[in-house]
């Protein structure tokens, strides 16, 4: 299956930079996104890729892929800041 060849700069142009349009976009108003989280793992959603998703879904796995989590703050023994 091959897709339409797409203008990358106009993709990065029209893409979702923060979780809070994301949501609008997606009918999505009750969800555990960490804001916190979302300081360290900035949104970058394509457009193409968040209508992959399914409307009104916060379990979508195409969401959860690049929804900042708030146990992506949380310090692990062994592991160090990057």
């Amino acid at each position: 299956m091959t897709s339409p060849k797409t203008d990358w700069h106009q993709d990065l142009t029209s893409a979702f930079r923060k979780t809070d349009e994301l949501l609008q976009f997606l009918k999505i108003s009750e969800i555990k996104a960490s804001y916190a989280a979302e300081r360290d793992f900035s949104t970058l959603v394509t457009r193409h890729y968040a209508e992959q998703m399914i409307p009104g879904n916060s379990q979508d796995p195409l969401l959860l892929q690049v929804l900042a989590q708030g146990n992506e703050t949380l310090s692990a023994p062994g592991f160090s800041a990057d």
